[in-house]
């Protein structure tokens, strides 16, 4: 194995953070300007373009066989396995290798569905999108937005409850009403077989010289073929997960198109970008705002709000069925109390008080989301009720 050539991309700063800890670069980096960026997506863009031309017979990651020849085998696509999700048998997750893109979409999905109902949840709390510093205005307030966060979700230990895992169980069914329309944005595509993709490209594993040409990519042990239509979508950067302005995924678009993306086909719609990307950061639970992420798609897909979606949802069968199996495991009442009784006795009552009477509210409002609209609110009041105290 040689070296790789060139510096990692995340050696330059991606954004001009304002919410930014203290103290968090002690050299300085240098700010990478938007035509700087644009230079990057464009030869992503080419990349991706000559990615597109390799073809593989079915869905799946290349092994070697017997005679030395690269052959589809079972797909290490992150949806499938990352997360902790090979613990599952083949009997539980589908991995391939798929001969329709309709099957690699569902399996996906299922993969999500069955993490939502076994594995940890870490982070993800449907009702209450984890803060992120592009929200606020200075890092103290992104910090005290992600305490409230973090106190809220202590109550009653709401990540790994039933609640929980029945809301994004909701969310998963949801999304099997995607894949046809996933599936035909596909078959718009000329394309005999299937082409290669590396599913992590981010700043990390993308190198680059002085004058920010891309020297390499690295870490390509999940690449797989894929459908069609995923060629398509721009890479998030500096991490998969983080969305790019437009102008920037108009760069990559020009890459890919003077790439000769698909042998040059004059007519590719890449209107779908926010869609296939909004989707893969859910089934791969590779994202800190869940729950715009499914508004987003649901809003795109059928013109509704999410609420009427998901009440329509837990009324089918499949639903049902799978709510049940959820529904086996109860909750432990007394090790989440306990748990809740330590963490507040370190962060103190006065925010033990608040979660709860929010954690009332949610309870009593099955629309409630505590997103960065609350934690904005909760520190305007605070600071005006301070204000008249001291006046």
């Amino acid at each position: 194995m040689s070296k790789a050539s060139g510096v990692p991309l995340s050696t330059y700063q991606w954004e001009d953070d304002v919410a930014s800890p203290p103290g968090l670069h002690d050299i300085p980096q240098a700010i990478l300007s938007t035509t700087q960026k644009r230079k990057i997506l464009r030869q992503l863009g080419g990349i991706h373009a000559a990615l597109s031309n390799i073809r593989i017979s079915e869905i799946g990651s290349l092994s070697m066989d017997n005679n030395s020849s690269y052959t589809p085998g079972k797909c290490l696509f992150p949806s499938l396995i990352w997360q902790g999700r090979e613990e599952f048998d083949d009997t539980e997750i589908t991995r391939g290798p798929f001969s329709e893109s309709k099957a690699f979409y569902m399996a996906c999905i299922n993969a999500f569905l069955a993490h939502s109902a076994e594995l940890s949840m870490e982070h993800h709390l449907f009702h209450a999108p984890v803060p992120i510093v592009q929200e606020y205005d200075s890092f103290e307030e992104y910090r005290l937005a992600t305490d409230r966060w973090n106190d809220y979700a202590t109550v009653g230990s709401k990540i790994e409850s039933r609640k929980n895992r029945l809301d994004y169980t909701s969310v998963g069914i949801s999304l099997k009403e995607t894949v046809a329309f996933m599936s035909d944005k596909d078959n718009h595509i000329s394309c005999e077989g299937f082409p290669l993709y590396h599913p992590d490209i981010s700043t990390q594993n993308v190198f680059v010289d002085d004058d920010l040409n891309i020297t390499c990519i690295i870490d390509w042990a999940f690449a797989s073929s894929v459908p069609p239509a995923m060629l398509l979508l721009c890479p998030g950067l500096p991490h998969p997960r983080d969305a790019l302005h437009a102008s920037l995924i108009e760069a990559f678009v020009d890459g890919f198109i003077a790439g000769e993306g698909f042998g040059g086909q004059a007519v590719l719609d890449f209107s779908h970008n926010d869609f296939f990307w909004a989707f893969f950061r859910l089934v791969n639970l590779d994202s800190l705002q869940d729950f715009h992420y499914h508004s987003q798609l649901i809003h795109a897909f059928v013109g509704d709000e999410v609420y009427p979606c998901l009440c329509h949802v837990k009324g089918r069968k499949d639903f049902l069925e799978a709510a049940e199996y959820v529904l086996k495991d109860e909750d432990d009442q007394e090790r989440s109390r306990r748990n809740e009784e330590q963490y507040f006795s370190c962060v103190g009552p006065q925010r033990h008080a608040l979660s709860r009477h929010l954690t009332m509210i949610e309870q009593l409002n099955d629309q409630f989301v505590a997103d960065k609209r609350l934690w904005r609110w909760i520190a305007l009041y605070l600071d005006e009720r301070d204000v008249y105290m001291l006046s």
